[in-house]
């Protein structure tokens, strides 16, 4: 017989639907549960179990209900659409529990065991010391494979911090509800502290609750690629030109579904995002809250320019990150600007603006309902109560969706197929498809994120600025106005990367029209 292997794996449930249990004393004096009638319908979430496996069989398996009923109550109680972070922390945390052992003299009956020293540890075993509680070794995991030089090992500084904090809140969970631990799995206080009120309350001051532990991660600069942040690495031409083939193109991706992969089909407004931030060298937050008010067919003075100047930021109702959050102008190519401005003009778009539209439309009359409700509510029977929770909820996710649109009136460049607003969310997603795709397509691990497209840009303009005779110091002042940096210094970086990778036998042909006028930009019917 083979040894036995185990694996901690999340399993989909699409369509998830939820009844409220109620408990009762029946008239034999035994507790018994009833459902009530009122069916949420709470989408999809993803469950963890444990398989045991033999021989590469499946020998059993059990669900893991201290993560299952954690994630189930971030579902129903706390009505959090997406919980992916958190199952795939959970996986990632369980899969963690079966490599690590208890330990000599720290089993339950606090004897030394050399079965215990043997067996995978369990997520409520806490030894005495931190150092040996599965919490704290966690830490130190997450850590070590931060700083590892393996890719297939390392993981992003934001998804380390991701997976502890889901981690925290997992334990924090059952400590709210008075698990009785052998030892805290971490230090937690609850902290009441006084906030000054905004001169619009009636109360001088209000009360906030803040949870604290000691498990957080402190992680240090990224230092490879010779100290510079991760995030400023740009990709290589070769990498551009399979990333470009792809997106612009080809427009086929690689997606895994049920654990298959299958080749799908790039939408078109993410082939122009991608496109967009490449050349302009904007935030992916800035170009998701670009309006078509920033589109145009290019006039005489920009096509002498060479570029389209669009200006970005409060004055126009879009988003600029970086200190301060100043406002700021971009150069947008021409080729793409037309394209864009063919796009904001086509019956797809034109589909997605009334969509979003009638999106803006519905949300505002929901809160005026709910507001004209509210003032009635004393008069409001058991059934009406019902509906009047369920016009609130709905009011609560109308008021939170305008809040996020800056401006509803305007509507924004890339819509998804339901009207609302691409979101960062779908962003990733997207890129992580295109970068399974340039993977295989390259053979080997292409791990570039989505901003060191705007890295590309900047490194890309750089040297053509500077094989064009512009000196340093100007070429630097030119990109760190595009880019908005406060600072030159992490504009220096680009200038690096842009030295480098000249040579005495280079030389530049293209003219500096900004960058798109010389490719073919229109990628097909929408």
């Amino acid at each position: 017989m083979g040894d036995l292997e185990y694996e901690i794996i999340g399993y989909n449930i699409k369509d998830f639907e939820y009844r409220s249990p109620k408990a009762f004393i029946n008239e034999n004096g035994e507790c018994q549960i009833k459902y009530g009638n009122n069916l949420m319908t709470l989408g999809s979430i993803t469950l963890l179990q444990r398989h045991t496996i033999q021989n590469g069989k499946l020998v059993s398996l059990e669900n893991i209900e201290a993560a299952n009923n954690f994630l189930l109550h971030k579902k129903i109680n706390d009505e959090l659409t997406s919980l992916s972070t958190y199952s795939t922390a959970l996986i990632h945390y369980f899969h963690f529990l079966e490599t690590q052992t208890i330990g000599l003299g720290e089993c339950s009956n606090g004897e030394s065991c050399e079965k215990c020293n043997k067996r995978p540890m369990k997520w409520d075993e806490m030894p005495f010391r931190n150092s040996d509680k599965p919490t704290y070794k966690y830490r130190k995991h997450l850590k070590a494979i931060y700083a590892s030089n393996d890719q297939d090992e390392h993981l992003a500084r934001s998804t380390c911090n991701s997976y502890i904090g889901a981690v925290t809140n997992f334990y924090k969970y059952y400590l709210l509800r008075g698990f009785q631990f052998r030892n805290k799995p971490f230090e937690h206080e609850i902290l009441q502290i006084e906030v000054e009120n905004k001169s619009d309350r009636i109360q001088v001051s209000s009360t906030q609750v803040v949870h604290t532990t000691d498990l957080r991660l402190k992680l240090g600069r990224d230092m490879r690629n010779d100290g510079t942040k991760r995030i400023l690495v740009p990709l290589s031409d070769k990498e551009w030109q399979e990333v470009d083939r792809i997106i612009r193109k080809e427009r086929q991706i690689i997606k895994v579904v049920n654990g298959n992969y299958k080749v799908s089909k790039l939408d078109i407004e993410s082939s122009f995002m991608f496109l967009f931030e490449r050349y302009t060298g904007a935030r992916r937050e800035e170009m998701l809250t670009l309006r078509t008010r920033h589109v145009r067919l290019p006039t005489e003075r920009d096509t002498a320019l060479g570029y389209c100047p669009v200006d970005i930021g409060s004055q126009s109702n879009s988003v600029t990150k970086g200190e301060g959050n100043p406002d700021r102008t971009i150069h947008v190519p021409l080729g793409l600007m037309r394209t864009l401005h063919n796009y904001v003009n086509s019956s797809r778009y034109i589909k997605r603006r009334q969509k979003y539209d009638s999106l803006v439309t519905s949300c505002k009359k929901i809160i005026e309902q709910y507001t004209l409700a509210k003032e009635n509510i004393g008069a409001v029977t058991f059934e009406d109560d019902h509906t009047f929770k369920t016009l609130e909820k709905k009011a609560k996710e109308a008021t939170v969706f305008l809040s996020t649109l800056i401006m509803p009136k305007e509507a924004y460049i890339f819509l998804n197929n339901k009207g609302k607003p691409y979101s960062l969310a779908s962003s990733n997603a997207r890129w992580c498809e295109i970068r399974n795709t340039v993977s295989k397509s390259l053979g080997y691990s292409f791990t570039h994120k989505p901003h060191n497209l705007r890295s590309t840009y900047a490194v890309n303009t750089l040297k053509q600025l500077l094989a064009k005779g512009m000196s340093a110091d100007k070429a630097i002042d030119y990109i760190q106005s595009r880019l908005g940096h406060v600072s030159t210094e992490t504009t220096m970086i680009y200038l690096k990367f842009a030295q480098n990778e000249l040579s005495g036998h280079e030389v530049y042909e293209h003219a500096l029209d900004f960058l798109l006028d010389d490719v073919d930009c229109e990628v097909g019917n929408y």
